[in-house]
């Protein structure tokens, strides 16, 4: 089997596979199967969402229908008009399925913020070293009021270890230490934060990041 014959068969395996989980998905919400606006809104979440997600959304729509509370779908897209059907949805989980819930938009809401942060360092790095490939970046605390939390300040690691500016220090600006501290909160002062900017990686660790980054010091 050459190259081209092996990409298509994987394309060919997540169509199959995408087409599955929005079946399952559709099936969970009781709702028909030529309902085109969810069957579009459940393919988009097949094609961001991991399979632990899925079975999360599974679990918690099946037990929702067999709870004959309104459908999730439909909930949701009323809420901009009316929000009294989604509180009407929400206090009818149980705690188990509220548990899921909180669990999976925490993940949706950790997801979005590493990825702003993510955009934010990387335009910042492209203007601070032209022509340059940055590896890692490394993100370390400040001490406040009201305890230590990630800076703005970032140790930057170039791949040429010889390059001016390999191991400089950096201000990323003051959006991304809000977000920072919005993520990762109080910590102690040891706490630091990595980035492998080929991978779009984030470590932290208090005592030795470099070594889950694969830093050499």
């Amino acid at each position: 089997m050459n190259h081209d014959e092996t990409s298509e068969m994987f394309r060919q395996m997540r169509i199959n596979l995408i087409d599955k989980q929005q079946g399952r998905l559709m099936e969970a919400t009781g709702l028909p199967d030529d309902d085109m606006q969810v069957r579009r809104a459940m393919r988009e979440v097949v094609s961001e969402c991991g399979p632990d997600t899925i079975n999360a959304l599974v679990a918690i729509l099946t037990r929702v229908r067999s709870n004959t509370a309104p459908a999730l779908p439909q909930v949701l897209l009323q809420a901009t008009d009316d929000p009294a059907p989604l509180q009407a949805f929400l206090t009818s989980l149980d705690e188990e399925a509220r548990t899921i819930l909180r669990k999976e938009l925490r993940n949706v809401d950790d997801a979005e913020t590493d990825a702003k942060l993510l955009e934010l360092i990387r335009a910042r790095v492209a203007s601070e070293y032209p022509g340059e490939t940055v590896t890692h970046l490394v993100f370390h605390t400040a001490e406040w009021d009201n305890g230590f939390f990630l800076s703005s300040d970032a140790v930057v690691y170039l791949a040429d270890p010889t390059a001016e500016g390999h191991r400089a220090m950096i201000d990323f600006g003051s959006e991304v230490e809000h977000l920072l501290s919005e993520s990762y909160g109080v910590r102690g002062a040891s706490f630091k934060m990595g980035v492998d900017l080929r991978t779009g990686q984030f470590d932290s660790d208090d005592y030795d990041v470099y070594s889950l980054l694969g830093i050499e010091q």
